[in-house]
């Protein structure tokens, strides 16, 4: 048996350490497979279907930038999505119609811009685990590569048009960064610098990235110099980079993250108090069971870490303390993201866990060899575990998301067929094409002339009226302005009104007062005034 494992360990040594060309290679496959599945996933869903919210208040404001006017979003800040958005805009519209091409393309502008993120992720997987392998070995920086595939919310968020698709390359990047600062003897000017940079954009594209500042710390303690490099370049680099392309992040960003922190309420919105305490150990234990194998690294790499410092008296070790900041920065983000739930806020400490786990197995060889090489298995087998999860899991929201696009686009076309002369009044979230643009108008312009712009432009571009049922403004609007039912039942002989919940007399008056008759199509609730629901369609649940 000893002479098997022995034959077996020279093989793999061999493999792994004579063919440098092949490992090149190697590096390539997990990129491409997230390339081609990332690509694969975005085609197959429509921006205006269950995404509307954020992706089109971020292309708006791009094209609102596009066009001469400013970004006005600034509480993510989301400024490297808004920049990239900008900048597909600028290189594809022509110079004197940016807006109506806007108006008419922005479904193409997001899935182009998808399209950015994901060849930029790829880019960023390959260059990371070229960083890793340099620093460790092929097996780890393939375990590192395996990041996007770690959880479906994840691997999901990086293929769309919002901050998460920056967040979560230069995460990865900067976790590659400090483990090769980590292991190496004395980090470099350069490398805090570039962890500087790499930090200033992730923060720069969400905001909560900057728990991660604890894991910038241990690996350069042998080298203050490097250190205050790394700070440095942090700060005149997040400065520069949104005093040039959204300066309002140092004024409306930090007073709408000021009273995120001040108040409860999932967006803090609610009544002041820094926490809900009720509702904190159940969303603990919710972002637990979103990414469990996740938790428990972290959990593990504290006490290993512990271990070895303690046996050792080696207190100040860049590597364990490293680990411990990977782990502390997780329990930090696990506190803000209890404060207002959402489990894909955790998204920015999942993105460092492939790089917490090759630092794990690092610290266990150095405590026994022969654990470490059990560790590289056992994570391997956990990460392959989660792509195959991650895989299952893709394969059946595909389906399950192009079913309900199709419904929201039918249920869209058959009103227009029987009920041609009709106000067509849409809600947010129907997952159809018709109500898309109103949310985007609601997050981009926010001075009269940019306004004005835009609806004239697309009046020209759609000269039929457009109206919506307003989900977070509330009421009816008329090219995204407030509009009245009764002054629209004047100039229509029928009205059909379709929202995702149900509204309520107290909620739209002036509808109830008409007294709409009220059945369901599908998911959507349907109010219809001046024709039955029976005309637009044979039996109807009521």
């Amino acid at each position: 048996m000893d002479l098997f494992r022995s034959n077996l360990l020279i093989v793999s040594q061999k493999f792994l350490d004579i063919r440098p060309g092949m490992q090149r290679i190697t590096l390539l496959v997990l990129p491409l497979l997230y390339l081609f599945s990332a690509l694969w996933f975005s085609a197959h869903n429509a921006p205006w279907g269950r995404n509307v919210d954020p992706e089109y208040a971020y292309a708006m404001n791009s094209l609102t930038w596009a066009a001469g006017g400013a970004f006005h979003k600034a509480d993510h800040p989301g400024t490297t999505t808004l920049l990239l958005g900008g900048l597909v805009i600028k290189a594809l519209a022509p110079r004197e119609s940016v807006l109506e091409y806007g108006a008419k393309n922005l479904e193409h502008i997001i899935y182009l811009a998808r399209t950015v993120e994901i060849s930029f992720l790829t880019f960023v997987l390959v260059i990371g685990g070229a960083i890793v392998m340099r620093c460790s070995r092929l097996s780890l920086a393939l375990i590192f590569q395996t990041t996007p595939f770690i959880n479906f919310e994840l691997f999901r968020h990086s293929t769309l048009l919002e901050p998460e698709g920056f967040l979560i390359p230069f995460t990865m990047l900067g976790t590659a960064i400090v483990l090769s600062a980590a292991l190496a003897k004395r980090p470099t000017v350069r490398s805090g610098v570039a962890l500087g940079v790499t930090f200033a954009l992730a923060i720069s594209s969400k905001v909560l990235a900057a728990p991660l500042a604890l894991i910038g710390f241990p690996p350069f303690l042998k080298s203050p110099l490097a250190l205050l490099a790394c700070i440095l370049a942090t700060a005149l680099s997040f400065w520069g980079f949104n005093k040039i392309f959204n300066p309002p992040v140092f004024a409306d960003g930090v007073t709408w993250l000021l009273f995120l922190l001040n108040h409860k309420g999932r967006y803090g919105s609610g009544e002041p108090g820094f926490i809900d305490w009720p509702s904190v150990i159940p969303n603990i234990l919710l972002i637990i069971e979103a990414a469990p194998q996740i938790f428990a690294v972290f959990v593990l790499g504290v006490f290993i870490s512990a271990y070895r410092m303690i046996t050792r008296r080696d207190y100040f070790d860049r590597v364990s303390l490293t680990l411990i900041a990977f782990s502390a920065s997780m329990a930090v983000l696990m506190a803000a993201t209890a404060k207002h739930f959402g489990a894909h806020y955790m998204i920015a400490s999942w993105s460092t866990f492939t790089g917490a786990t090759a630092l794990l197995i690092i610290e266990i060889e150095r405590i026994s060899p022969s654990l470490g090489r059990c560790a590289t298995i056992g994570a391997a087998a956990v990460c392959l575990a989660s792509v195959a999860m991650t895989a299952i899991e893709i394969k059946n929201d595909i389906p399950q998301q192009e079913s309900r696009n199709a419904a929201g686009a039918d249920i869209s076309r058959l009103i227009a067929e029987r009920a041609p002369y009709c106000a067509k009044v849409s809600g947010m979230f129907l997952q159809d094409p018709d109500n898309a643009v109103g949310f985007g108008v609601q997050n981009a312009l926010a001075t009269a002339w940019e306004f004005k712009a835009f609806v004239d432009a697309y009046k020209r571009v759609f000269p039929e009226p457009m109206f919506e049922q307003g989900y977070y403004v509330p009421g009816l609007h008329k090219y995204f302005r407030p509009y009245s039912y009764r002054t629209l039942s004047q100039e229509y002989p029928c009205i059909v009104v379709r929202n995702l919940v149900p509204l309520t007399p107290q909620q739209e008056p002036e509808l109830f007062a008409l007294q709409p008759e009220i059945c369901k199509i599908g998911e959507q609730n349907v109010y219809a005034v001046g024709i039955s629901c029976a005309t637009i369609v044979g039996t109807i649940s009521r």
